[in-house]
């Protein structure tokens, strides 16, 4: 048997929620020259009324994850929320998000071969830099992972692990909907209580 300790959580799943191509049209984006992308002016996109059920079914993913993987009773809650479009030979250069704790993506449209990369510096050798030759990589020795994405996915990792988007090749583009997270709650023990809220 093979133990493991601290794995690093990044779940995938289908999600029954969608925005409709209507509402898109409507978001005023930001055009950003370095990734050939585009970003909505509103970063608190979630709060928006159209997309009231959208918020309540991520919260309710939130809840799952927090409760079922974590295993925490603190909450975690939305603090932005935004668009991205990522055009015809756009992608996103490797970057993580500071001051959230876990972030989420949900993929609007999606074309066919579209994925997201983790990457991490691997704890297996981290006192013994060798650059070894592996026969086959796997969870243990791997320094980054190829997530593949689906039209109707959402994906939740770590807000601090870095992650990266490939050049777009398709003709059509990739639209998600982002958000961050923090946590509220009770924490500590009678002797260092210490309380977190918005």
């Amino acid at each position: 048997m093979i133990h493991s300790i601290q794995p690093l959580p990044i779940l995938q799943e289908a999600f029954p929620f969608s925005v409709s191509e209507e509402f898109l049209a409507t978001v005023e984006m930001d055009y950003k020259e370095a990734n050939n992308n585009y970003f909505s002016k509103n970063n608190q996109i979630l709060d928006l009324p159209e997309l009231e059920s959208l918020k309540t079914a991520i919260e309710l993913k939130l809840k799952e994850f927090r409760t079922n993987v974590l295993c925490i009773e603190q909450e975690l809650y939305i603090t932005d929320s935004w668009i991205a479009e990522t055009v015809s030979g756009g992608w996103h250069a490797v970057h993580n998000h500071p001051n959230s704790l876990f972030s989420g993506v949900i993929y609007l449209q999606t074309p066919g071969d579209s994925s997201i990369w983790f990457q991490y510096e691997n704890n297996l050798f981290k006192w013994f830099n060798f650059q070894y030759t592996y026969t086959n990589r796997n969870e243990f020795n791997a320094n980054s992972i190829c997530v593949k994405v689906k039209e109707g996915d959402i994906v939740i990792f770590p807000s601090w692990l870095d992650h990266s988007v490939d050049i777009n090749h398709n003709e059509k583009s990739r639209i998600i909907l982002g958000f961050n997270t923090f946590v509220k709650g009770n924490f500590g023990n009678n002797k260092y209580p210490t309380r977190l809220k918005l």
